[in-house]
């Protein structure tokens, strides 16, 4: 009994067997029983309406048979055939039952009679009887062993309200086994063994312009990548050469200032045009290295004014601190020079991470626009039909955050290192000048 009140059997002899008609069912060999004892529980009452069911399988035809039975009311099997029996008046069903088929026996009751059901079908009628049946039960065979059924009953029912004929059509076509009433098809949702995955599924619905926006961010993703690892390569070049450089330079005293200096080649001239080819190493001990460019040409403009100065004083060459200061002043605005190399293509990492997010915001308007509108055509308000669309706009702003977040991090990197390569510059330019100063001044 699956109810609250448990009316559970007196006694069981059947066995229990898989393959039922909803799960496992009761197996009768024609000497098996169940018997329930009497309860005000299971009252059956014309007066109050009651409905009995069950469903039943036989293997073979029956010698008259019980299902069921209950004082004078016995519902049972004759051959093949169900036969309602109600104090002595019976009722006998126009088709009889398929072998090793499943079929659903009811019999529901009220003060207007007895009706009997075959697969959910009016099978008779009987008219109204009294009294009413309180007495034991028995299912699959009579109450007292005898008459048992060979055969198997699943899904046995006593319901203390008389069911209608729709109800009973619905419970024989629902609950069998060849249920015409629900089909299962193909499970549509993605499972852990495999299916779409989430993110290739947002991706399917994106829309033209939501696959422009990406594109764009995409170009801009390769572009922002390509300068952060070329200037990071040649930057990291230029601060190891400075370091080499400055190690040589602190050894020279004031008399020795032009020791490093070499001649300009045509190597060097396209080291200028492209900073790239000082990682080849084919351009001198200081290839790649600012402050030995800004160390040249401060060399050179000392080495001019002392052609002069041999001139007119060949015993002891000098500088004016005016030509001094013009040193300087040529030192710094090739300083400015090499600033503006170590900042070049840093403008495309600063329009990644500010152009990127807008690019992808724009992106994501556009596709919720989009969504919103399709859904005002058609007039399905529901998550179904919102939420892909709103996933796909939001695509854009994810790759627009791709592009922008890697390029943050690379300027900022990139910034610093400037930063430093710069203070290392303007330092250089003062100890030349003061070195040129002690060595050469008037």
């Amino acid at each position: 009994d699956a109810t609250a009140y448990g009316n559970q059997p007196a006694a069981a002899s059947n066995t229990r067997i898989e393959g039922g008609a909803i799960g496992d069912a009761a197996a009768f060999n024609g000497s098996q029983l169940i018997s329930i004892a009497a309860s005000p529980a299971v009252q059956m009452a014309e007066n109050f309406g009651w409905t009995v069911s069950a469903w039943v399988k036989i293997d073979q035809a029956q010698g008259d048979s019980v299902v069921f039975e209950r004082d004078g009311l016995t519902l049972s099997v004759r051959g093949q055939t169900p036969v309602l029996n109600v104090n002595r008046k019976e009722v006998a069903s126009p088709t009889d039952l398929n072998l090793s088929a499943w079929h659903h026996l009811a019999v529901a009751a009220n003060e207007e009679g007895f009706t009997f059901y075959v697969d959910g079908k009016p099978a008779g009628v009987l008219a109204p009887s009294q009294p009413g049946f309180q007495g034991d039960i028995g299912i699959g065979a009579a109450v007292n062993g005898s008459r048992g059924l060979i055969g198997a009953i699943d899904e046995f029912a006593i319901a203390k309200t008389a069911r209608d004929a729709n109800t009973l059509a619905f419970n024989a076509l629902m609950q069998g086994q060849t249920s015409a009433l629900l089909s299962y098809g193909e499970d549509s949702t993605p499972d852990s063994e495999g299916g779409e995955s989430p993110i290739m599924a947002t991706l399917s619905d994106v829309t033209v312009d939501g696959w422009v926006i990406i594109g764009l961010c995409a170009l801009m993703l390769v572009v922002s990548w390509i300068v952060m690892l070329v200037k990071a390569i040649v930057i990291n070049k230029n601060i190891a050469e400075n370091r080499k450089f400055e190690d040589a330079f602190q050894k020279l005293n004031a008399t020795e200032i032009a020791q490093l200096n070499r001649e300009m080649t045509e190597d060097d001239e396209d080291l200028d045009a492209s900073p790239l080819l000082a990682l080849t190493g084919s351009h001198g001990q200081f290839a790649g290295s600012s402050l030995y460019r800004l160390y040249h040409v401060g060399v050179d403009e000392v080495n001019r004014r002392l052609v002069k100065a041999v001139g007119a004083d060949a015993a002891e060459p000098s500088i004016s601190d005016k030509s001094i200061n013009a040193i300087r002043a040529a030192m710094e605005s090739i300083l400015v020079r090499e600033v503006q190399k170590l900042n070049d293509q840093m403008v495309l990492l600063t329009i990644a991470i500010s152009g990127g997010p807008f690019l992808g915001l724009l992106g994501t308007v556009l596709g919720v626009m989009i969504t919103f509108g399709d859904i005002a055509a058609s007039g399905e308000v529901n998550v179904n039909a919102i939420a892909p669309g709103i996933a796909a706009a939001l695509a854009t702003t994810v790759a627009g955050l791709v592009v922008a977040i890697p390029a943050l991090f690379g300027y900022s990197y990139l910034a610093s290192r400037i930063k430093l390569v710069t203070a290392d510059m303007y330092i250089f330019v003062d100890e030349f000048s003061a070195k040129l100063s002690e060595r050469y001044s008037d």
